[in-house]
């Protein structure tokens, strides 16, 4: 048994399936001779750069402590201590061999400021602890180590006597650091610059006091290569092309040889589907044929006749209900002993105003 259809659905059906598996080809085609292309990077040298600092703070002979040292992050009384053992460390090390040229120097900074740590500094005043030296060598890695002590008496009597001959109250900090500048030749011919400077941050003319550590922060450097390479095919793909062909050419089978056209519609059934796609929705069906009962009635030229007759009147349209879309022949209003009607079977009325009929 054939399934229907309708005609107009096949034909677009018909259209729309080749035009389905031309596009589909298409695709397939074009994946194949151009997968397309993907940005791959290649790493042809690498270094990674450790900039770090320490400390130990030694004490004077004093009632409170049996050590004569104290280690990092702890608070320090100023009258306790005698002098601050500090390490700088610089470390640079690579995949591969390269010449590494850095240059260093340690300083100490005194820092006057007013207001919150981090203010505008009023002044400062840099002291050289070692001076500017170089470093070069071929190889994988560099390792630049100095100590130094640090005599945070020295600092606090300076920034006193600036407070007292500028007569300006204010805080000071010492700043202690290692500057170092690195410039390394990678094998591939490129050049890496970094600069770094950790450092100790210490204030000064303070009962007691705690030290901070700043720049710190590794740092990765990579020279790459980007170049572009063909992607692999994507089969999973080309599969989901080739099963929507097959849909379509079974579809295309099954249109022309298991499906029949749908008998057209008569005049009449598509009066009624315009009707009630229209007005659906005053409509009313009705069980009991009404309109054998009424011996009078009053015929309306047209359907719009009758939507507004109910619109004057208030009422629903009405009609006998009927599963045969043929049998809808009359639609009708009552209002009182009259009914208002419009019959299908006659669309075209001479009279353009209601008429009554007996």
């Amino acid at each position: 048994m054939k399934i229907k259809i309708e005609k107009n659905i096949k034909i677009c059906l018909l259209a729309v399936c080749p035009l389905i598996i031309c596009f589909m080809l298409y695709l397939i085609f074009r994946h194949i001779t151009n997968p397309g292309l993907m940005e791959e990077k290649q790493v042809l040298y690498s270094c990674n750069h450790t900039p770090s600092v320490g400390y130990e703070v030694f004490l004077k002979p004093n009632i409170l402590f049996e050590t004569e040292s104290i280690g990092e992050d702890q608070i320090y009384f100023a009258e306790y201590v005698d002098h601050i053992e500090a390490n700088f460390t610089y470390k640079v090390s690579g995949n591969r061999a390269a010449d590494i040229d850095a240059t260093y120097e340690i300083t100490a900074v005194v820092e006057g400021f007013t207001g919150a740590e981090g203010a505008p500094a009023l002044w400062q005043k840099e002291f050289p602890l070692v001076p500017e030296k170089t470093v070069n060598k071929q190889g994988n890695s560099l390792t630049i180590t100095e100590d130094l002590s640090i005599l945070l008496d020295t600092y606090n009597s300076f920034s006193r006597q600036v407070v007292e001959t500028s007569k300006v109250s204010m805080d000071s900090k010492l700043m202690i650091s290692m500057n170092v500048k690195t410039k390394i030749k990678a094998p591939t011919g490129e050049t890496i610059e970094e600069n770094f400077s950790p450092t100790l941050v210490i204030p000064l003319n303070r009962s007691y006091f705690s030290i901070t550590k700043t720049g710190q922060q590794e740092r990765p450097n990579t020279v790459e290569n980007i170049k572009k390479v063909q992607l692999p095919l994507n089969t999973k793909l080309i599969v989901l092309y080739c099963i929507v062909i097959l849909i379509c050419i079974a579809s295309i089978l099954l249109l022309f040889f298991f499906t029949a056209d749908l008998p057209e519609k008569s005049p009449l059934e598509k009066s009624v589907d315009k009707i009630f796609r229209e007005h659906g929705s005053r409509i009313v069906a009705l069980e009991n044929e009404i309109v054998k009962e009424f011996g009078d009635y009053i015929k309306v030229h047209s359907i719009d006749d009758l939507v507004r007759i109910a619109d004057e009147l208030g009422k629903p349209i009405m009609y006998t209900y009927s599963g045969n879309q043929n049998e809808l022949t009359r639609l009708f209003i009552l209002e009182g002993p009259l009914m208002y009607v419009y019959d299908l079977l006659e669309p075209n009325l001479e009279a353009s105003v209601p008429e009554k009929v007996t």
